[in-house]
């Protein structure tokens, strides 16, 4: 997963990489990240930035496996260091980084083998280039500007995918086994996300991507996903702004910040759909490789 924030300063334009992925070999979460450039003493024009160095040789494998440069990984998740790091690894990461803040703020959601958890951390600069941080991710107990906080979002959490909107809004989809599930942040900062489940008609919800939009003061999710009855990509978005009423009776849109779970669930105890969210079958055949509809990659 990769994520960036352009700046553009007087004689100089540079842009922040944020890399999180999962090390199968090591059980990790891993997060690289860097500034491109050019101007920054030893950037190399960009080769070496950061976390992020491109030095390995293909002949000499043994000695250049970028697993081993720990001087060059933040360990955000590791399942046999569960206490030392932010929790346990799984397969599923996604990486965000915040547009209008002074300092940029990384987002990260990652499944952890049972459930969904998010950490957000302040990064620095040092002469227009972030300063990288190394070894074991560290949990916020009280400072929050150098280390991790940590919520646990919801059960589940395979597929996850996050995007952060033009106003840092988080917006995260993942699949908790069975259906398709949807949670916002309004801030990066946000302690008590609105979760809710967007589609649950069978097995839908794996194979995820997420998208947004500013319609007039809301910021609308676009998901992409796929099911396995009828076995075709699948595409939701909340259709149907929550409303409230003024102090006249009169209805009208609710703040999106104050949109709660019950505002946003697509579908009902009854599995029956709310309206708030249009879901649809997307009209195509065409499978990849694996067999994955290619309209859930649509996003």
């Amino acid at each position: 997963s990769l994520a960036t924030k352009v700046h553009k300063v007087e004689n100089d334009n540079f842009t922040d990489v944020f890399h999180a992925y999962y090390d199968q070999g090591n059980d990790e979460i891993r997060l690289k990240v860097g500034t491109i450039n050019t101007t920054a003493s030893g950037n190399k024009a960009g080769a070496v930035f950061g976390n992020l160095s491109d030095t390995g040789r293909g002949d000499k494998a043994a000695n250049n496996k970028y697993s081993q440069q720990l001087d060059r990984n933040l360990i955000i998740a590791k399942t046999s260091a569960a206490s030392n790091t932010l929790g346990s690894a799984g397969q599923y990461v996604s990486v965000g980084v915040t547009q209008n803040t002074t300092n940029p703020v990384v987002v990260v959601v990652w499944y952890d083998g049972a459930n969904l958890q998010y950490a957000f951390r302040p990064y620095t600069y040092d002469n227009n280039s972030i300063v990288a941080v190394t070894g074991n991710a560290v949990r916020n107990t009280g400072d929050e500007t150098k280390n991790w906080t940590v919520q646990n979002i919801m059960s589940g959490g395979e597929y996850c995918q996050l995007v952060v909107d033009s106003d840092d809004g988080i917006h995260i989809a993942a699949y908790d086994g069975d259906n398709l599930r949807y949670a916002y942040l309004s801030s990066y900062d946000d302690s008590t996300p609105s979760v809710a489940t967007v589609d649950s008609y069978l097995d839908v919800g794996n194979n995820l991507t997420i998208d947004v939009a500013k319609i007039g003061n809301n910021q609308i999710p676009y998901i992409g996903y796929a099911a396995s009855e009828p076995e075709q990509p699948r595409y939701a978005y909340i259709a149907n702004i929550p409303k409230t009423k003024d102090e006249n009776g009169i209805e009208k849109d609710k703040t999106q910040s104050a949109w709660t779970s019950d505002d946003i669930a697509g579908v009902d105890s009854s599995d029956k759909y709310t309206g708030v969210w249009e879901c649809t079958v997307v009209p195509t055949v065409g499978v990849d490789s694996s067999g994955v509809s290619l309209g859930s990659q649509m996003l």
